[in-house]
Order: structure tokens, then sequence, then C-alpha cells
């Protein structure tokens, strides 16, 4: 039989068989990060040129590794992925010859997994030409567009700012909070009961700090490519003063070290005995990660980190805040915060990001900078956590200093029963045009979407959506919303299956989670933290099983939602719907298990924070 790889074909013949990377098996998200973990661990403690990792790429006296480390660290996993899947494939059927069509950034993988099973492997030389040709390009034009668009987004915010502003507030003995553009988010608004843009997660904190009559200025750090503009620009109207981080770089293009670091690193990543660790089950997969490694050394990447390392150190010495709060710490643009906080003796505080369930690879490091060990992860003096769950698991990895973890609480969930009061005022469906006797769906996604990097295979949300069209489509008792992730952009494949099914039941919104919880009948989802949220409101939901280990946090074991695989995702909905017994089961479990997971209620949380601010020692 001939395998040929890259194409997929509806053809019958018994002796070809087509296949694409879509068609192989995909481990569960949970089991594919537990492995990739596993094999950073082992990478970070390979030796090259006498040096592990963390110290190979030193500056100064920082290690740029943990500012690599998440760029990389999707691919790996692809990389590793598609290795186990098309060896078993390969296992399963014993071709005698694979034909590559397409896809050829895979060649290099599939012939070296062929000639450990003594398969053919051949592929049209005129088309892999075409593919170096267009890979070679791209490479000559990347440095360049990376530049323009990272200059023109810096530019555009430093013009706006200098529109609003004349010069950076100061921030001597202030409180400051450095924060991802992305948090700025529609939040529910307990004194108008409505929804407006506010700061998730830290809306509460600051307010909490200016009630102690401490004065705050804020940092806007945005991680997205192009610039997330519109928020930015609302921020600076605000009455809290915010300055882009992009104002306190000093020239970079003038850096005579990171010029030498750069020449270095090329030499670095050109160097068989590196390209050589990035193995496994005896398969090289260092092409995978090639043009990773490359972008590193463009814009908006290394020498941005670079100069912020360098600008935060310095401008922190003659601008020194009393404490800085830090959400999304283990973040490329809050190292270089934390490691100038660390040099000068400012106390920061980290914020929990997302679920902590014990693989997640922003909480998985082993080795933190300190006095003894300099080249490791930068870590801010203290963690907020949502709570003794998220605490547990990290000091169960052995490696989180125990003094360093907090339980706070998820904060925008401190009000949650006056928010529940207040919203049972409003008449909620009226302000989303939807019927009063409509049973409310509320499906949230995930990015799980193969238009994303990473998932081609996990395309769990599409499958989901579809589902739900299939079997509540224009059925006049339901209506299904579909909130998409916070940083979720494309949304195309969304839209185009809800209009190739005609469902006028079924609506896209990007709003307040609150609101759209509290409508909410029964919440349907994948693999998210919408699950914790939906229990806080004493909300049913369901998480959606595709035969994999779909979370380490219990769930199912505490009895406080339902799991359905989904072929009965049908049944299960309406037994949230409809079925007293079940509601009742779920429902007396739920104040317990929020209480272990977002610590609510939690009537100490302004005391913790002013006594971290004002914490001398």
């Amino acid at each position: 039989m001939k395998l040929i790889y890259g194409i997929r074909k509806n053809d019958l013949k018994s002796d070809i068989m087509f296949v694409t990377k879509h068609d192989l098996y995909a481990a569960s998200e949970i089991s594919a990060q537990k492995k990739t973990n596993e094999i950073f661990n082992e990478l970070e403690n390979e030796v090259v040129r006498g040096k592990k990792l963390s110290e190979l790429f030193m500056y100064d006296d920082v290690s740029l590794w943990w500012f690599i480390h998440p760029t990389v660290y999707l691919s790996v996993k692809e990389a590793v992925g598609f290795i186990d899947s098309f060896q078993e494939f390969i296992e399963s059927h014993r071709p005698k010859e694979v034909i590559v069509a397409s896809d050829f950034n895979k060649l290099t993988l599939i012939q070296q997994i062929c000639k450990k099973y003594d398969i053919k492997v051949s592929y049209s030389k005129i088309q892999y030409l075409q593919f170096q040709i267009i890979s070679w390009i791209t490479r000559q034009i990347q440095p360049f567009r990376y530049k323009r668009i990272t200059q023109n987004k810096s530019n555009t915010r430093l013009e706006l700012f200098k529109n609003k502003k004349k010069e950076i507030p100061p921030i001597k003995d202030k409180i400051v909070f450095a924060v991802a553009t992305a948090y700025r988010r529609k939040i529910f608004d307990l004194n108008t009961g409505d929804s407006k843009y506010g700061e998730f997660l830290i809306g509460p904190v600051i307010d909490m700090v200016q009630k102690m009559g401490k004065e705050v200025v804020c940092i806007d750090t945005d991680y997205t490519f192009n610039g997330q503009f519109d928020l930015y620009s609302q921020r600076l109207h605000e009455d809290i003063p915010w300055f882009p981080l992009e104002i306190i770089i000093d020239k970079i293009s003038s850096n005579t070290k990171l010029n030498k670091f750069l020449n270095f690193y090329a030499q670095i990543i050109n160097d068989n005995e590196f390209n050589s660790i990035f193995t496994y089950d005896k398969i090289n997969y260092w092409k995978q990660l090639e043009n990773d490694f490359i972008s590193m050394s463009y814009f908006p990447y290394l020498p941005t980190y670079i100069g912020l390392i360098d600008s935060c150190d310095k401008f922190f010495k003659t601008n020194r805040p009393r404490v800085i709060f830090i959400p999304y710490e283990a973040g490329p643009l809050a190292l270089p915060i934390i490691i100038a906080c660390q040099k000068n003796n400012i106390r920061t505080i980290g914020f929990q990001h997302g679920l902590i369930y014990g693989i997640n690879p922003d909480y998985s490091h082993r080795n933190f900078r300190s006095e003894k060990d300099p080249m490791g992860m930068p870590l801010p003096d203290y963690l907020l956590l949502f709570g003794n769950f998220a605490k547990n698991k990290l000091i169960e990895q052995k490696t989180y200093p125990r003094e360093k973890l907090v339980v706070f609480g998820h904060s925008m969930y401190f009000d949650v029963d006056k928010a529940i009061s207040v919203l049972s005022t409003i008449d909620i469906k009226e302000k989303y045009k939807i019927p009063k006797n409509k049973k409310i769906i509320l499906f949230t996604t995930g990015r799980f979407q193969r238009y994303y990097h990473g998932f081609e295979t996990r395309n769990h949300d599409e499958k989901i959506l579809e589902k739900l069209l299939q079997e509540f489509g224009n059925n006049a008792d339901y209506h299904v919303i579909l909130k998409p992730h916070p940083t979720e952009d494309y949304l195309e494949y969304y839209r185009n299956l809800i209009s190739q099914y005609k469902a006028t039941n079924f609506v896209i919104v990007q709003s307040d989670l609150f609101e759209l919880l509290y409508m909410a009948d029964v919440v349907v989802c994948y693999f998210s933290t919408i699950l914790l949220d939906s229990i806080t409101l004493c909300k049913f939901a369901i998480e959606v099983d595709f035969g994999e280990t779909v979370s380490t946090i219990p769930f199912r074991e505490s009895n406080v939602i339902l799991n359905s695989d989904l072929n009965s995702l049908q049944k299960n909905i309406k037994n949230l719907l409809y079925d007293d017994v079940i509601k009742k089961s779920l429902k007396k479990n739920m104040a317990d298990f929020i209480k272990e997971h977002f610590n609510i209620p939690n009537f100490m949380a302004y005391d913790q924070i002013k006594s971290l601010i004002e914490d001398n020692s």
C-alpha cells in the first residue's frame, strides 16, 4: 500500500491511502502539555558548549531562555505530537511507500520516521523546490515586516499618549499596576447595572488601594502583534493616569550589547550541538523550531525584551514606586519589570492568570531567579492565587517557594451576591433581544479551532458548535449564544457555519460574562475557566469530553457539573434543563467547590492587599 501524505481524498482504492495531519490521532491538550513539559524539563538540563540553556542564553546577569520558552513551546508540542501520531499510524498500516504531496515542513520528520521502519519516502522535487523558495522569500521579508509593524504599533501608542498627556506621570512611592491591554474588558457595573469597559481582575484591587488613600499609576503592556489601540485609548481617558511601556525604552538600535548578544545568538542556533538536543524518540525536530528561534532575533521579540531589561532597570533606579502589581507575571513584557524591581529592591505582586491545574506551562517551571540561581525564571515577590486548590497544586510541584504564594481569590467575584441581586432587577433578555420564553444555551469557546497554530487537530469548539446547530438550530424553544474567548479574533468559521445552517436562533456575542452567565440556563464548553465562572453564579454547566483527559480540576469528582460526549450533548443539556433531581445533586456541592477554587467569599481581601503594600520586610 502507498500512503499519500498531505492530500485528503475520498478514494477507496485498496492500494492507496490519502492522509493529512488532521487525520492523525491527536492526544488531549492535557496529555500533550504534560508530555511537552517533561520534554522541556529534559531540554533545560541539556548541556551545550558546557552550559545549560538558561546559562547559554545569558544577557548580562539575566537568562533570556525564559523569554524564548513560550514562543517555542507550541512548536515543540506540535512536533512531538506529530512524531507520536505519525509513528502510530505507520505501525498500524505499514505502507510500503510514503509520498509527501504537500505540508513539506513535516518532510524531515516523515523521512526520519520512515527510515526507522525501512519505508521508502518520495516527493515531487519541483513542488519541494517551490516550498523552499517560498520559505526563503518569507524569511528574507520577515525581519523587515516585523520591524515595520512593531515600529508602527509603538509610534501609534506613543502618539496617542502624547496627544493626551505631556509627560510620564510621577510614580515615586506610588502603587503601580503593569497590565496587559487585553485585561481591558466588558465588566458588569454594580452601580449602573450595566456592562462597560473596565479592568479585569485588577479593577477591584485598584479600588481597594485607592480606599487606602494611596495614589495609583498604571502601565499599559500590549502583547498583540498589531496593537489594541481602542482599548489602550480608553485607558488614556481614565481618571487614573496610564502610560505605555514603550515610553521608557531607550533607543534600541544603538545598543552595542544587544548587537553583540544577537551575533552570539545566531552562532548558537546554527550550532549542530544545539540543534541536536531537540530530539524525541530518536527523531530530531529542530527544523520544526528553526523559524521560531530565528524569528526571536527580530522585533518585537528579543531586541524589544533586551531593550526593556536595560531600560526598566535604568527607569526604576530613579523612579521607585512602592509596589508594582503585575497580572500575567509570566509574560515576556512583565519579566523585564520583575527583573528591574529585583535589582532595585521594589516589591512585585503577581496575579494568577488562567487555571493552575498542575501542568499549565506558565506554572510548570522548576527553577526561579534568586541569589543562588540568577539564571532562573523571574518570579514576583508574591503571587496572588484564586484559591487553595491552585496553591496546593504549586506546592505539590515542590518548586514554587511556599512563602510567595498567597490565597487571595478571584477578585471579579468578591461582590457576586450583589451582582446577582442587581441583575435580578434588569430585563437582560430584553437587552439582548431574546424572547422571554426561550431556554438559553451559552456556548463559550476557548480558541480550539483549526485556525490557530497548534490546534489544527483539536478543533473541538468547531465540533461543539456544529453539534449544537444540528440539535437546536431553528428550534423555537431555544436560543444559543456563542461567546468567543476574549483573545479569539478569528470568528469567520463560526459565522459561516451558523449561516450555512441558516440558524436564526444562534448569535455570537462578545459581551460582559456576568450578564451572559446570569441569563444562561445551561453553559457548554470544552476545558475553560468558564466552568468555574458558571459554578460561581450557581449555573449548570456541561464539560464536553472528546474521549481524552480534559482537566485535572476535579469537576466531575466534586459532582458540580455534567460531563458529556458530543453524541450525548443534547440529552445532557435537556437533563440540566428539566431534571430537578440532577440539578439538586449538582447544586448542593457548588458553595464548597467555589470556596476551594475561587476563595469566595473572602472578607479579608482588603486587609491582605494592605498588608502586602505596607510590609516592610
